[in-house]
């Protein structure tokens, strides 16, 4: 008689937690074992989050949108920069036209 399926699961989930391809990035969702446990719900929403909030996750999303907008690369931004300065110029117009 063996350890039952959630414990297993949980083991193997520590294991995961410490992989990391090239030392920084993470590389949680991959499991190296023949016969891996399946995981419950529960373990599978813990997991995600843990790679959501990596700091590595999270820096690579902030310096990767840092770039795109140094470069204007993202067009949805440039979009959004003139509507905004159309709706900023057109509200600045009312104010005078008021005043």
């Amino acid at each position: 008689m063996g350890l039952p399926p959630d414990e297993v699961a949980a083991e193997q989930i520590r294991h995961e937690l410490k992989q990391r391809t090239l030392v920084v990035i993470p590389d949680f969702y991959v499991s190296y074992e023949d016969h891996p446990a399946p995981l419950s719900p529960n373990q599978k929403f813990h997991l995600s989050l843990r790679l959501l909030l990596d700091p590595t996750t999270v820096a690579a999303a902030g310096v990767t949108a840092g770039i795109q907008q140094a470069k204007n690369s993202y067009w949805e931004w440039a979009r959004a920069r003139k509507v905004m300065a159309n709706a900023l110029h057109r509200r600045t117009e009312r104010r005078r036209t008021i005043w």
